[in-house]
């Protein structure tokens, strides 16, 4: 802070105005008497834009990683902080001093095209990991942006909606998810595009208030690209940085401060907030130092796309015997690891076929194939040519198994617009009918999406589903390695899979042509709403197979004063040595104010071998059992008994203790 104060003093005002804006689109000013650095995109990899040619980016090829949501649907703290350690080696290859990630939006619609870059549902778990992503990045000297700063839950008129939220549902949900992620000190906050409350974020005094008085941030906000609309009111509120360069921001700054309306205390706060940033990435480069191969970075994506597997349906095809034949044919094209917009990545190798993929998991493979049935166009209006049945059915009617790989790409899921649906095309439903009826006992479904998918025409069609996602540029191969069994599917879903779009929490809260949006569904998004009205999902959060089987047992919890011990015991009694991630929930006693049926508190994910009886030892903050008390503008733990709860699912609760506060 000292040093801050003596960089401001040597300072003239127009240099302070200066470093308010962006440079260009990814470099801060260069001011003679500071250092500089660059920025460039996330979070599911290093996109680094190098240079223009004729007017077009052109983006150095790095590793494209499992997305956001693959990454949380591992539920391990140790695979994400894998992946963002590995991308820190990417950027300081590449010379990149700050990653512009991780992005921990609340999926409150499974629509939202970006959900594939957005960890959760759940404030806690989406916080948590966004905490590992920022200590993988930071231990290694290279600076975040936590984003997007705050209630950007849809893409479809971000740029001019105004999200209307009671205090109590933006402390709880909206905001909770970032307190979580801020315990990393992350170098920058990122703001979202849209209105919250009336007030753009790029300029909004309360929520900004929110972050630096309530949420514990101090270091520099950032605004996400063009998201500043009036100069004036976004260093008033505290916004740092405006990014990018923009030719009337200095103008519009230096005119304020001369009105009056701007004072130069608010000036050197921003500026101030901007050299702090400055200083701080410069001492952080010490920190710079590469500490794995490229092969060994690449093997971190593989683990990555395998640990976030779900595998949704087993009738017992999988996993799949070695020498066999296998038929295969579906959709993939290179580019399908990948949500669109500026979070993709390109892939330093392209992705394999799913057939190279089952031949590197067995030599001894027979694959059959059958092209690729699908051309795409813009926003999923797709032209499919696949043969008719006397010609696809005799090429496969040898084989034992018969993969089908479906799904969406970049141009269905992808920042700036939204799904208007949960169905696949209606010609990949009646593909996967027709395909699991004519091969019953051996059709295996790959799905490639980066949110929910309504499965409910099709799933009792086929023996098998396995989610891989967006999982980057090795996807096929994790699918291979998976379906073999070489490795045991460990992921559970981080959101609900809903039966049918009617069922989710905000049905009517979003449009192309909306100017205000309601969060009239309040605290209660993804399972927190469906406990609530008792619906019943088609995949309830948290919810995962695995090719062995767990008993949980001897639940204790003990109260610690600040925090909760909770212990248990979880038995393989399988087949195979695996992965369980067991998941702890709190039920309050509610008699303040209602609360959520459950809510999750803690979680673990744990190799247990086959046989073995591990046991697990979780600590829970009581903060996380906490409500946001509205009169009180504080989180209070409410007095009274508490249920805890231990389960392989939010629905699938195994280990209960009750426990007073």
């Amino acid at each position: 802070m000292e040093n801050m104060k003596n960089d401001l003093k040597n300072l003239t005002l127009d240099e302070k105005i200066t470093l308010l804006t962006g440079k260009d689109a990814w470099n801060i000013h260069e001011i003679e008497k500071l250092d500089k650095f660059n920025m460039a995109d996330g979070p599911n990899g290093l996109r680094k834009v190098a240079y223009w040619a004729d007017g077009k980016e052109i983006e150095v090829r790095s590793i494209a990683y499992p997305c956001g949501h693959v990454l949380a649907n591992s539920w391990s703290k140790e695979t994400v902080k894998a992946a963002s350690s590995s991308m820190a080696d990417d950027c300081i290859d590449e010379e990149v001093d700050m990653l512009l990630a991780p992005a921990v939006n609340i999926k409150r619609d499974p629509r939202c095209g970006r959900n594939f870059e957005y960890l959760s549902e759940d404030p806690f778990l989406a916080g948590t990991l966004g905490k590992v992503y920022i200590d993988g990045l930071q231990e290694k000297g290279i600076g975040t942006s936590l984003k997007h700063y705050c209630c950007n839950n849809a893409e479809d008129n971000r740029q001019s909606c105004n999200n209307i939220v009671d205090k109590r549902t933006l402390m709880e949900i909206y905001t909770r998810n970032f307190y979580y992620a801020l315990k990393a000190d992350p170098t920058t906050v990122m703001c979202a595009y849209n209105k919250v409350n009336g007030e753009w974020c790029s300029a909004n005094k309360e929520i900004n208030d929110i972050l630096y008085n309530k949420l514990g941030f101090k270091n520099a906000i950032v605004s996400d690209w063009g998201a500043v609309h009036d100069k004036v009111k976004s260093v008033k509120s505290g916004l740092a940085l405006q990014m990018p360069h923009s030719d009337t921001a200095f103008a519009d700054a230096k005119k304020g401060y001369e009105s009056g309306e701007l004072t130069e205390a608010e000036i050197d706060l921003c500026a101030g907030r901007t050299i702090d940033l400055i200083n701080r990435m410069q001492e952080m480069k010490k920190l710079r130092k590469i500490d794995k191969t490229l092969a060994q970075r690449e093997r971190v994506a593989l683990e990555g796309a395998m640990e976030g597997a779900v595998l949704l349906k087993n009738n017992g095809v999988l996993p799949m015997k070695k020498g066999k034949t296998v038929a295969y044919t579906g959709i993939f094209e290179p580019d399908m690891y990948h949500g669109g917009g500026s979070g993709n990545s390109k892939a330093n190798r392209e992705p394999v076929s799913m057939k190279v993929a089952l031949k590197n998991a067995d030599p001894n493979v027979n694959v059959l194939t059958f092209g690729s049935i699908i051309h795409r166009a813009w926003h999923g209006n797709v032209s499919f040519w696949w043969s008719a049945a006397d010609e696809i059915l005799p090429v496969f009617k040898d084989a034992d198994y018969v993969i089908l790989q479906v799904g969406n790409w970049h141009d269905i899921e992808s920042e700036g617009f939204d799904r208007h649906t949960l169905r696949l095309n209606d010609t990949q439903e009646a593909f996967i009918r027709f395909m699991g009826d004519h091969f019953k006992g051996k059709t295996i479904v790959q799905l490639i999406a980066g949110s929910a998918i309504d499965v409910t025409s099709w799933i009792d069609h086929v023996d098998a589903l396995l989610l891989t996602g967006f999982a980057g540029q090795y996807m096929n191969d994790a699918a291979a390695y998976l379906m073999y069994g070489d490795v045991c599917p460990s992921g559970k879903l981080a959101e609900t899979f809903p039966k049918k779009l009617e069922d989710i929490s905000c049905l009517n809260a979003y449009n192309s042509y909306m100017t205000e949006n309601y969060y009239n569904d309040g605290i209660y998004v993804g399972y927190r709403h469906y406990d609530k009205h008792n619906i019943e999902p088609m995949y309830e959060f948290g919810y995962g197979l695995s090719y062995t089987k767990f008993e949980y047992s001897d639940l204790k919890v003990e109260d610690k004063g600040e925090t909760l011990e909770v212990t248990y015991k979880i038995k393989n009694v399988g087949d195979y040595d695996g992965k369980e991630v067991s998941e702890i929930y709190s039920t309050a006693p509610a008699k303040v104010i209602d609360r959520p049926v459950k809510e999750l508190v803690g979680y673990s994910k744990d190799l247990i071998l086959k046989g073995e009886t591990k046991t697990i030892n979780v600590t829970v903050d009581n903060e996380a059992m906490t409500y946001f008390d509205v009169a009180k503008d504080d989180f209070v733990l409410e007095k009274g008994e508490y249920t805890i709860s231990v389960g392989a699912s939010s629905r699938d609760i195994r280990l209960t203790a009750k426990i007073t506060l």
